[in-house]
C-alpha cells in the first residue's frame, strides 16, 4: 500500500511540474527590447540590434519576421545560444521602395519549448512635414467586454497656410492587417486635440497598433502606439491535463479498491481463524465430556465385576471397548 501511495504522489508531482514547465516558456529567454519601434523618413532605413540572453535549457532559437508588408528583415534566421550566454541579431527597418504610412509586424523567436513575440512598428513620414500628429491612449480606458477603443489625438499645423488636412486613424493587428479605420477632414489652425473611438470587432486577447496619420498633399505625418486588448476567458485545450487527471483518479480508485479488498480478506481470514478456534474448543469440550463419561462407565463396570454382577468375559470385553474409545477420543484432543 505504501508503494501505491508513493506512485500516486509521484504522478501528481510530475503532472504539476509538467504544467508549470509548459506555462513558463517565456522565462527561458531574456530580451533587451520588448518592442521594436522606429520613425524614419521615406526612402530611408534604420538598423536596430536585439540582444538575447538564454536562461533556460533550449539552445537553438529560430528567428522569423511576420507581417503583411515586407517592411523589415533580420540579418540572422537562427541563433545557437548556450544557457547563461547571450547573442545579438540586427533588424533592418524600411527601404527605398516603402510608401509613407504606418506598418506593423512581429518577430517570432521560437524554440522546441515555445515562442516569444517582439512587436515591430515602423512609421514612415515625409521628409518635409506640413502637419504632424501625436496619439495617446489610456490603457485603463479599454474595459473588458467592450469593443470600443477610445484615444486622444493632437494634430499640429507646422506653419502651412492651408488649415485643412486629411486625418486617418485605424487599428492594425500585429501581422499588419487593418481591423478598423475611419477618415475625416479637419481644420488645424495651429493645434487641435480630438477624442476619437474605434470599434475592434474581435474577442481575441492580443497586442494591437493604434495608427494615426495626417496628410496634406505629399506631406504625411504619423503617430502610432501599441496597446493590449483586455484578456477574455478563452477555452483552452486541457485534454492532456484531463486525461492525466482521469488516469490518476482511476489509479487512486484501483488502489483504494485493492486496499479495501485486502483488508476484507484479512478480516475474513481472522474471522475464519476465530471460528475454527471456537469450533476446536467446542470439539475439545465434547470429546472431554465423552471421555469422562466413558471413564465413569469403566468405573461402574469395574465395581459391577468386583461385586460379581457380571462375568469376567463380559467385564474384559466391556473394558476393552471402553478403553479403545477413550484412546481414540484422546487423539482428537
Amino acid at each position: 500500500m505504501k508503494k501505491g501511495l508513493f506512485l500516486v504522489f509521484f504522478l501528481l508531482f510530475s503532472l504539476i511540474c509538467s504544467f508549470y514547465l509548459v506555462s513558463a516558456v517565456i522565462s527561458n529567454l531574456e530580451i533587451d527590447s520588448s518592442i521594436i519601434k522606429s520613425v524614419i523618413k521615406d526612402e530611408t532605413s534604420v538598423n536596430q540590434t536585439i540582444t538575447l540572453v538564454n536562461t533556460g535549457n533550449s539552445k537553438t532559437f529560430i528567428i522569423n519576421g511576420v507581417s503583411k508588408y515586407p517592411f523589415f528583415y533580420t540579418d540572422e534566421l537562427l541563433l545557437d545560444i548556450n544557457k547563461g550566454e547571450s547573442a545579438s541579431f540586427t533588424v533592418v527597418l524600411g527601404s527605398s521602395e516603402l510608401k509613407k504610412g504606418i506598418y506593423a509586424g512581429y518577430i517570432n523567436l521560437s524554440t522546441e519549448r515555445g515562442n516569444n513575440i517582439i512587436p515591430v512598428i515602423l512609421e514612415v513620414e515625409s521628409r518635409e512635414l506640413l502637419f504632424d500628429a501625436l496619439v495617446e491612449i489610456d490603457p485603463t480606458s479599454i474595459v473588458s467586454g467592450s469593443n470600443e477603443v477610445s484615444f486622444d489625438v493632437s494634430l499640429y499645423n507646422l506653419g502651412f497656410p492651408t488649415k485643412n488636412a486629411i486625418f486617418n486613424y485605424s487599428i492594425l493587428s500585429l501581422n499588419g492587417e487593418t481591423l478598423s479605420s475611419e477618415q475625416e477632414t479637419v481644420d488645424i489652425e495651429r493645434q487641435v486635440r480630438l477624442t476619437k473611438n474605434l470599434i475592434l470587432n474581435t474577442n481575441r486577447s492580443d497586442d494591437y497598433v493604434l495608427a494615426v496619420y495626417v496628410q496634406q498633399g505629399a506631406s504625411v505625418g504619423t503617430s502610432a502606439v501599441l496597446f493590449s486588448y483586455p484578456r477574455h476567458i478563452e477555452k483552452k485545450n486541457f485534454s492532456f491535463v484531463i486525461a492525466a487527471f482521469i488516469i490518476i483518479v482511476l489509479l487512486i480508485f484501483f488502489l483504494i479498491i485493492n486496499y479495501l479488498w485486502k483488508a476484507k480478506a484479512i478480516r475474513d481470514a481472522k474471522n475464519w481463524s476465530s471460528k475454527i478456534s471456537e469450533i476446536n474448543k467446542i470439539k475439545f469440550s465434547d470429546n472431554a465430556k465423552k471421555i469422562r463419561r466413558l471413564q465413569y462407565q469403566l468405573n461402574v463396570l469395574e465395581r459391577a465385576y468386583s461385586s460379581h454382577y457380571v462375568t469376567k468375559e463380559s467385564y474384559m470385553e466391556g473394558k476393552r471397548q471402553i478403553t479403545s474409545l477413550i484412546a481414540k477420543l484422546k487423539k482428537r484432543l
